[in-house]
């Protein structure tokens, strides 16, 4: 196991969340990513917790789960590899 910490667009899953965020531009839920992406939500907020330590998204307590919003829906190099990788992480 790597001494490094994640890095936030290297793991499907947290390009999965952003791609997500980005179809309506709104923020959402652990609990609403978690039925989009049919995934455990425990598995989205550690995802969600990378991604704000790489402060790709903003994190806030809601009153039941996290509620995430991007950071990044206008950085072009996101953008581009989020397109980039899309068919790889469909296939998965």
């Amino acid at each position: 196991m790597s001494d490094q910490p994640p890095k936030p667009l290297d793991h499907p899953v947290r390009r999965n969340i952003l791609r997500r965020l980005h179809q309506d531009f709104l923020p959402h839920t652990t609990a609403e990513l978690s039925g989009d992406l049919e995934l455990e939500e425990s598995e989205i907020r550690y995802h969600a917790r990378v991604l704000a330590n790489w402060r790709k998204v903003r994190l806030e307590e809601g009153p039941d789960d996290l509620i995430l919003e991007s950071l990044v829906a206008e950085d072009s190099e996101v953008i581009a590899a989020l397109i980039a990788t899309r068919t790889e992480d469909e296939r998965r």
